[in-house]
């Protein structure tokens, strides 16, 4: 005889699991939540219980971290991309009420609906975060109507609006945090939003280089860099930015391989870019203009991505011959078949490996230097041998020079 759940009996389940006071019995009750949850009439049930424990819990009252945990985990669980349609108990009438909510359209609008009422009871920042960065993957695959229910919370956080522009609203490295977030309701909840690339842009600063979230950013600003309805000159200023970023000081060798495949996609995706590498790719640029000019026309604006476009069209990506020069060979081995993409004509789209995989092999590159550099130290401790001191560059003062200088 098959049991017949109900909202009473997934409820007692949910609280145990909820309420477990040792990491044991949470993990047991989460075990026959998960064990049960993939029949349909169970899972329709245990989604309503979770928005009444949402709406309940009182965080003075509460474990908050616990209990965010375990919802979001059990959240991140519920109603997979293929689950099977199959009940516990007797299947519901076809068009009874009850069969019209275990509807598996019906159940995943529920879920996206669980999700904000999570968002929405005013978690602390660093939870807020976690459950932005989860929704982003995997998550969003299995909802609907997010747009509507979920954007807000997310582009609040992607593109603070002026008002929140103080010391409290959110970091720079929040943006970058949500952006996969963002990208995955664009592209599957159809939100239109106006801001989205000179937020992007804007993004560029310096503190990326030191950003957690830098990797999992680049990885995004590919696919939104790859849309075919971007203007040639918001690319340009992208991919001028991106291998701009290479030359700062700070910037990791981790980051530098997936930066420069980011930009070199840019050329090789939108041929008009190539002008970048090789004047010759279009032939329309105003090259008397471009022969008078002294300097470098593209200058970094963060907030201008429309005048900085201009400048990044009538300027070169003539870093990425400095890079050429690179002490690292994969770096300068990149940056010479950058300069190449000019001149190809076929095959372009298997000239560079994925940005993932960039991602990977950067923080490859980056750990053996690591290592060879910590192994170096070493001997030079142990040897107590000292670098030797170089005299000043000419034309160079040193610091204690300086008041020999007369005004």
């Amino acid at each position: 005889m098959p049991v017949q759940p109900t909202y009473k009996s997934v409820s007692i389940q949910l609280r145990a699991y909820l309420n477990a006071n040792s990491s044991a019995a949470a993990e047991k009750a989460f075990t026959d939540l998960l064990n049960n949850a993939k029949f349909i009439d169970f899972a329709a049930h245990l989604l309503r219980c979770l928005q009444a424990a949402i709406l309940k819990a009182s965080f003075d009252e509460i474990d908050v971290q616990a209990f965010f945990n375990r919802v979001l985990r059990l959240l991140q669980c519920l109603l997979p991309t293929k689950m099977a349609v199959e009940f516990m108990g007797e299947k519901p009438p076809a068009k009874s009420e009850q069969a019209k909510r275990m509807r598996m359209p019906t159940l995943r609008h529920t879920l996206t609906d669980t999700w904000a009422k999570l968002l929405e009871k005013g978690l602390p920042d660093d939870l807020l975060l976690e459950a932005l960065i989860a929704l982003g993957d995997g998550q969003i695959e299995k909802m609907t109507d997010t747009a509507r229910l979920l954007a807000p919370y997310i582009t609040t956080i992607f593109d603070p609006p002026a008002s929140m522009a103080t010391a409290a609203a959110p970091l720079a490295s929040w943006s970058r945090a949500v952006s996969r977030t963002l990208l995955k309701i664009i592209h599957l909840g159809g939100l239109n939003f106006d801001r989205l690339y000179p937020r992007l842009y804007a993004l560029l600063g310096e503190d990326l280089l030191t950003c957690r979230y830098a990797e999992r950013f680049i990885e995004d600003l590919d696919v939104y860099l790859s849309s075919i309805h971007v203007p040639a000159g918001w690319l340009s200023a992208f991919a001028k930015r991106l291998v701009q970023l290479t030359l700062v000081g700070v910037a990791p060798l981790a980051l530098m391989l997936p930066l420069l495949t980011v930009a070199a996609n840019c050329l090789i995706r939108h041929p008009t870019c190539r002008a970048l590498v090789d004047r010759r790719a279009n032939q329309s640029a105003p090259t008397t203009k471009m022969e008078t000019t002294i300097g470098d026309p593209y200058t970094y604006r963060s907030n201008d991505l429309a005048s900085d476009g201009v400048g990044a069209l009538e300027s070169s990506l003539w870093e990425v011959l400095c890079l050429e020069c690179h002490y690292h060979p994969e770096v300068s081995s990149l940056a010479r078949r950058i300069r190449q993409i000019g001149a190809i004509t076929t095959g372009v789209a298997d000239h560079l490996p994925e940005v993932k995989n960039q991602i990977r092999s950067g923080n490859e590159l980056q750990a053996v230097v690591d290592r060879t550099s910590r192994q170096y130290l070493s001997v030079l401790e142990m040897t107590n041998a000292r670098l030797p001191t170089l005299s000043p560059l000419e034309g160079w003062t040193m610091q204690n020079d300086l008041s020999e200088v007369t005004p």
